[in-house]
Parts: C-alpha cells; sequence; structure tokens
C-alpha cells in the first residue's frame, strides 16, 4: 500500500526527455512510456478520512454517501491491506475511517490515527467546549487536550495533517465566537442536549464554550480549512444534514457549473408541503440500501461532480501541506471562504480557512480566564433552570458558587457586580438563597460563598450572616472569609459573637490598619485560642497578657 503522504510519482513525460535519448528508445519502449507514464502520473494514493460520532450518526451517513464509497470488505473487493489498517468504507478516491469505539478521551483518536495520514477530519457531536457526547461511548474534549496528550508522541501529526476539518455542532463559527444569549445557551445545553453525562457537567461544559477562545480551533488544526456553524447549527433532520454538506461539496465543485441544488432544501423552510416533499426525496435518494449508500450508483450526473471536487481540492491540499513551501495568502483564503459560503444552503454555515505556508505546529487549547464571566456566573446563580430535580439543581448551584469564588476581578467589574447585587431582585435571591441552599452545602462551598462577596466587598451578605440566630457553621464560614477591605463593623460583630470558633476565626484575619482596639479586645477574650490568635502575630502592638 502507498504511504498516505507519499508525493504522487513525478514521471517526464515523452516530450520532456531529450530528443537524443528518445531516439535511442525502442519503439515498443516508446509507445509503453507514451501510455504507461501519463496514467503512473495520475496515480495518487486515496484521500484518507476520519470521521468521528460524538452525536449523531446521520450525519456522517449522509457525508459518507456523498463520497460514493463502498464497505471495505472483501466481498466488495476492498484490498487486504485496507482491511488489515481498520478502513471502514473505501474507493479508488477515499479510505475512511470510522471507528466505532472512541475511546473514553481524545488521546484514544489521536493515538490510533496520528500516523495515518488523515487528511479530512469530521466531528459529529455536542459543542459544549470541546465535541462531547454520549454516542459511541467517547469524550473528545478539546479544553483538555494539553492535560491528555502532552506525553503523546507524534500527537502534532494529527492536527497539523488535514487539510479540511468538519466540525458539526453549535457555536463553532471559529471566525466569531460566542455571539448570542449566554443564559439561553445554558437552557438549550441543559434542556435539549446529552453532550454530557449530568446537567452540572452539562453545565461546565456550556460556560467553557461562551467562555472559549474563538481561535481555539483555528490554531489547533493550522493547515485546513474548517467548517463551523454561528449560533444553533441546523437541527439534525437528514434533510437538513443533506442540505449542509451538499451545500459545502457545491462550493468545492463550482456552484456557478452544476445548476440548482437537486433539493431546493431552503424553499423547503417555512412550507409544511414543501418540506414534506424535499424529505420524501432526501429520504429516497438511496434508494432500498438506505443511508448511507454511494450516491454516485444513484445519480453519478448529479453526484459524482460534488465527489470529485472534493477529491481534486483535498490531494491539492495534501501536497500543499506535505511540501511545506506552498502558501495560502490571506486574499487567497478569502476567495475559498467566499466559494463555500455562497454555496451554503445555510446562512449560519461559514468556513475559516488556513493563511500562509504550513509549518505551524498546532496550539493546544490553553486554560480559561474566568474572571470576564463573573457576571455571568452570577446570573446563572439566579436563574431558573425550570424542571431539575433538587439534587441535580444544587450540584449547579455548587459548581457557580465555586467558580464565583474562584476569580480575582479588577475594579471595574466589582463596581457592576456590587450595583447589580444591590437591586430589589438580588437582595431577595441572596436573602432566600442563604436560607436554605447555602446552608446545605459543604463548608468549602459556603466559604467560596462568601470568599466571592469579600472579593467584591459587599458587606451586606456578611451582615445578613453573622446573625447568632444563623447556624453556627454559617457564621463561621462567613467571618473565615472577613478582609480587611470590608471595614471594622464586620469585624467588631464577630468580635462579640458567642461562639469561640467565630470570634477565633475573625481575630485570625485582623490587621492593625482596623484600629489597635479590636487587637485589644481580641486579646483581652476569655478563649486561649483568641488571644494567641493576636498576640502571637502582633506582640509590638499589645500590652502584655495579665
Amino acid at each position: 500500500m502507498v504511504p498516505a503522504r507519499a508525493a504522487a510519482p513525478r514521471f517526464p513525460r515523452l516530450e520532456q526527455l531529450s530528443p537524443r535519448i528518445a531516439y535511442l528508445l525502442p519503439p515498443v519502449l516508446v509507445l509503453m512510456a507514451a501510455w504507461v507514464l501519463p496514467a503512473a502520473a495520475a496515480a495518487e494514493p486515496p484521500v484518507r478520512v476520519l470521521m468521528l460520532d460524538y452525536h449523531a450518526p446521520a450525519e456522517h451517513d449522509v457525508l459518507l454517501s456523498h463520497l460514493c464509497v463502498d464497505r471495505c470488505t472483501r466481498q466488495r473487493g476492498c484490498p487486504e491491506d485496507l482491511i488489515k489498517d481498520g478502513v471502514d468504507y473505501w474507493s479508488e478516491d477515499f479510505v475512511v475511517y470510522r471507528p466505532q469505539y472512541l475511546g473514553r478521551t481524545a488521546r484514544f483518536v489521536v493515538d490510533v490515527y496520528k500516523s495515518k495520514g488523515i487528511d479530512f477530519v469530521s466531528i459529529s457531536g455536542h459543542h459544549a467546549s470541546g465535541f462531547s457526547g454520549n454516542f459511541g461511548r467517547g469524550s473528545f474534549d478539546t479544553e483538555k487536550l494539553a492535560k491528555q496528550l502532552w506525553e503523546l508522541p507524534g500527537r502534532d501529526d494529527f492536527f497539523t495533517g488535514p487539510g479540511m476539518v468538519m466540525l458539526h455542532g453549535c457555536w463553532t463559527d471559529v471566525k466569531s465566537g460566542f455571539e448570542g444569549d449566554p443564559i439561553e445557551y445554558v437552557r438549550h445545553i441543559l434542556d435539549e442536549t446529552t453532550v454530557r453525562p449530568g446537567q452540572s457537567e452539562r453545565l461546565l461544559a456550556a460556560v467553557h464554550q461562551i467562555a472559549g477562545d474563538e481561535e481555539a480551533y483555528r490554531e489547533l488544526f493550522p493547515n485546513a480549512c474548517i467548517l463551523g456553524y454561528s449560533g444553533t447549527q441546523i437541527p439534525g433532520g437528514r434533510m437538513e444534514i443533506y442540505g449542509q454538506v451538499h451545500g459545502f461539496l457545491r462550493g468545492l465543485a463550482g456552484a456557478s457549473e452544476l445548476g440548482e441544488p437537486k433539493w431546493s432544501v431552503a424553499s423547503a423552510r417555512g412550507d409544511r408541503d414543501e418540506e414534506q416533499r424535499v424529505n420524501r426525496g432526501v429520504d429516497q435518494e438511496c434508494g432500498r440500501v438506505g443511508w448511507p449508500c454511494n450516491l454516485c450508483r444513484q445519480d453519478a450526473d448529479t453526484y459524482s461532480p460534488l465527489k470529485d471536487g472534493l477529491v481534486r481540492f483535498l490531494r491539492s491540499e495534501r501536497t500543499r501541506i506535505a511540501t511545506s513551501n506552498s502558501p495560502r495568502g490571506k486574499s487567497d483564503a478569502a476567495r475559498l471562504e467566499q466559494r463555500f459560503e455562497e454555496a451554503a444552503l445555510y446562512s449560519n454555515t461559514s468556513w475559516s480557512c488556513a493563511v500562509e505556508a504550513p509549518g505551524t505546529p498546532p496550539v493546544y487549547p490553553r486554560p480559561i480566564d474566568r474572571a470576564p464571566f463573573a457576571e455571568l456566573f452570577l446570573d446563572l446563580l439566579m436563574v431558573d433552570f425550570g424542571a431539575v430535580d433538587a439534587d441535580t439543581r444544587g450540584r449547579l448551584e455548587a459548581e457557580l458558587v465555586h467558580l464565583l469564588g474562584s476569580l480575582q476581578l479588577d475594579g471595574a467589574t466589582r463596581d457592576r457586580i456590587r450595583r447589580r447585587l444591590a437591586d430589589a431582585e438580588a437582595v431577595a435571591w441572596r436573602r432566600d438563597f442563604m436560607g436554605e441552599p447555602l446552608r446545605a452545602m459543604s463548608t468549602f462551598r459556603q466559604r467560596d460563598f462568601f470568599d466571592f462577596f469579600a472579593e467584591v466587598g459587599f458587606t451586606p451578605a456578611f451582615e445578613d450572616a453573622l446573625h447568632s440566630d444563623l447556624p453556627r457553621v454559617l457564621r463561621e464560614n462567613a467571618a473565615s472569609q472577613l478582609r480587611p477591605s470590608l471595614g471594622r463593623r464586620l469585624y467588631e460583630r464577630s468580635l462579640g459573637d458567642p461562639s469561640p470558633r467565630v470570634r477565633l476565626l475573625a481575630a485570625s484575619r485582623l490587621e492593625p490598619e482596623l484600629g489597635v482596639d479590636l487587637l485589644e479586645q481580641a486579646a483581652r477574650d476569655d478563649d486561649d485560642r483568641v488571644r494567641a490568635s493576636v498576640r502571637d502575630r502582633f506582640p509590638d502592638l499589645l500590652p502584655p497578657e495579665g
């Protein structure tokens, strides 16, 4: 079998030979050369495709059918070396890997396919911080790639080789990034998807996506043209998927040369009768065999030009990437993207193509700076997620509290959040939240809660908590997060608390700037531990004990 990335044989044509050498060739050899050499020059290794089913198999059933491939079996004449290599579908133009087992993490996929010279990667999955899902028992979490792959030899080859990548999922437009109502997106992820096994995991995945680096996939696949969707991807009915795949292939083949699409998918939207007619037509494209199928056998005039255009493009991209000296300028990329998008049958389909010469290594997604999303986390903590059971709701709230408690904010953000927390809606929420949900949380999460309010400088949350009629654990955890920037009054209240533990926690966070009289008050406390907490730290500021 010819290696996937081996350059096509380069033979001189007969007319390029020196006249003297050509004269010396025996006549039979001249005739053979005239017939064999051009054919050999045209023979190129097939394009190698990897399809990863993390969500909707129908997406790849349609794409696979447009490639015009057949099952790779001995009965169908598939070469033995392809069968042994694990190829699932094949033709003279394509070999397709569509693994049924995807591993628990992306490491499995990258490790298996990093050396197979993949030209085209297509990933079907919910895009909420990576292509995750429960179909195929796998999870390709892009936010974890750096951690999962850092010691895997040859990992870069998986990402630098492809000339095309299709990302079947919401908010995958690598040019614009996330644009929309984040609360509604989180509702969509929680209510309408199965992207992660639990609601709290899905919420965090959605937050990662909202906070994600809009250029992450452009940097991860530095040589490819990448398909993405601005906003929510068109729903996954076969007619819709057919329109998505058909549109981008028309762009490659040259839509103006192909005439009108066989099925006017766009006209079917909003017209129920037309939608049913088009749906029936698309469903019948594969005939009795059903999807997937070899569409070129069903209608060669319609589908062969689309398949051929993709083959030509990916073979030229393979050569460009392998030689590392064939740059694609910004204007060339813009023209290519325009061809894709003008032929797309849906307006939310968007392409981003690599520019300049290949050779840039992949950049694995970096940890997200969550600080700019503090207000979103707070809004999510207040929002009603609807039909969510109490246990799940508790996990969601605990995760959000932890996120808020881990942030370091700038002054402008603190000011905005303080104003937000002072409005009537937020005051009612905070008092209700401290009544039951917060009390049910662990000590660590309660401290995260008060740490957030200390970071913001919002004293009313502490004033509400530091009342002797509230549970002692809640008062302790509030006292443990006091900061001098919150002012004297909260320390005065804590140092007068009936619980020695509350007084100790407050005293351990005292500073002279709050007043030496407070240090002296703590140094006279009835509890030995409270006295020691200030005397050990400030011996020069306090009179001798006794």
